[in-house]
């Protein structure tokens, strides 16, 4: 490799849903990413180009298709909220995104023909690539989609790296979200656990609660904050989106929350000790990138590991807490209107005492919250960089595009996203700021992140 790169994360490709209703609107073809990417390639048209995808570019957690006609058996709960994160059924939700992501892909795999090379850094939302058949196929589809179109494609010229890539001297590639502990895992090189016989991925809480809830809470999106709201907005939200409708949010809520619990502790359970082997993949892959033992210790140590060890936290994060207070506070309600006690009593306490008991609750354990990692990310990049050798240190996984020096001689950027996320004022327009891209020459200094955000916007509003 000559030092040239060209950086993408964070892209959330995943199977096409058009709803009318603005179900699942981050799902509708409308927001396709063709176009924007095909206009990056055809900017940066030159050799020995090394394309970068830095985790989440396929997004396996939005899926909830399933085979009509199954080859594996697929229980009540895997079609509601998709299937388990196996090889099997993994490869076939691969094969599902990637057939409806075809035009994306075949750009990909024409840029890749033209003698640059592609190096895919898997990160939280497409970790069910860890699993090899995941990856023969993958590196199979693109040579069959450059065969097509009269091109040609080798298997050395695609790699795959399940932890970060490394460049000594030039670059150090992350996805992120091991510094995150909602969507961390304990062991990045063996992210998986056996489930009734079968490996499977050892999925994080941000991925659950992607499949168990933001799955059936279509009118939320996935790829923003927007989930986060007030008791009142929630209200506001449910009577304008699911009071008149079949949808339900209320139980969606409470029931996925108490079933990404019941999968946390699972997994947490069969996560007891380090995978047979670990260190050993730890040296092979300390080999692979050139660096030393004490290195490669130094920077897993830096890791998150996952809220499984943080039960208040989950609980707090899934807001079971608030109903288990809601109960509370009813009851004791319910308590104080049984009691012979004067009737001023019974409305000053339910209306004061316990909103001022709620407030001070909130403020007591507010701790980290999802929106934590984006401040602490720039920390980690200034660790990493004391520990290795490299000029730039690349993140995604925030969404938040960012570039600034770490010190004299490295710099850190964040990568952003190509997600759909949409304007608060016009909520079928993208946000400002979107589809951002880093493009590295390290040998002439040069460390550039840009943005489609003009040609984005003009593209949505035409096609309104």
């Amino acid at each position: 490799m000559n030092g040239k790169y060209l950086i993408v994360s964070d892209l959330h490709l995943t199977d096409i849903e058009n709803n009318s209703d603005g179900w699942k609107l981050y799902k509708n073809e409308l927001y396709s990413i063709s176009k924007s990417f095909k206009k990056l390639l055809e900017n940066n048209n030159q050799e020995n180009l090394t394309l970068v995808f830095n985790g989440d570019i396929i997004d396996f957690d939005l899926v909830v298709a399933y085979p009509k006609i199954p080859d594996f058996k697929i229980s009540n709960n895997e079609k509601k909220r998709g299937l388990y994160p196996n090889e099997e059924k993994s490869l076939w939700k691969l094969k599902k995104i990637l057939y409806d992501q075809e035009d994306f892909f075949k750009l990909v795999a024409e840029f890749i023909a033209k003698g640059n090379k592609l190096v895919y850094v898997i990160g939280n939302h497409d970790r069910e690539l860890y699993f090899n058949k995941l990856q023969v196929f993958f590196i199979e589809y693109l040579t069959e989609l450059a065969k097509k179109n009269g091109f040609n494609i080798s298997k050395e010229q695609i790699n795959f790296y399940t932890w970060f890539y490394y460049k000594k001297g030039e670059i150090y590639i992350e996805h992120g979200n091991q510094y995150d502990y909602y969507t961390s895992f304990k062991y990045p090189l063996k992210p998986t656990i056996i489930n009734k016989g079968v490996e499977e991925i050892a999925l994080p809480m941000g991925n659950l609660s992607n499949r168990y809830l933001m799955t059936s809470m279509g009118y939320f999106n996935p790829h923003a904050s927007d989930y986060i709201l007030s008791g009142f907005a929630y209200f506001k939200h449910w009577l304008t989106k699911y009071a008149f409708t079949k949808r339900s949010l209320m139980f969606n809520w409470i029931w996925g929350s108490i079933l990404v619990m019941f999968k946390i502790f699972s997994i947490k359970k069969k996560q007891n000790k380090a995978p047979d082997g670990y260190d050993n993949l730890l040296k092979q892959e300390a080999k692979r990138l050139d660096l030393t033992m004490k290195e490669i210790d130094s920077l897993s140590d830096l890791r998150q590991l996952p809220i499984t060890y943080r039960t208040f936290r989950m609980i707090k994060e899934l807001w079971l807490d608030r109903v288990f207070l809601f109960f509370l506070l009813t009851g004791g309600t319910i308590a104080l209107a049984l009691v012979p006690i004067p009737l001023w009593i019974k409305l000053m306490v339910p209306l004061s005492a316990f909103p001022l008991l709620f407030f001070i609750y909130e403020m007591i354990t507010k701790g980290e919250t999802i929106f934590t990692i984006e401040e602490k990310i720039p920390n980690y990049a200034k660790k990493i960089a004391r520990i290795i050798d490299t000029k730039a240190v690349i993140f995604g996984h925030s969404h938040q595009p960012r570039s600034f020096p770490i010190d004299k001689d490295t710099i850190f950027i964040d990568s952003g996203t190509w997600a759909p996320v949409f304007s608060i004022k016009t909520p079928y327009i993208l946000k400002e700021g979107l589809r951002n891209y880093i493009y590295i020459d390290v040998n002439k200094d040069v460390f550039k992140l840009k943005s489609f955000l003009s040609e984005t916007e003009r593209n949505v509003k035409n096609n309104q």
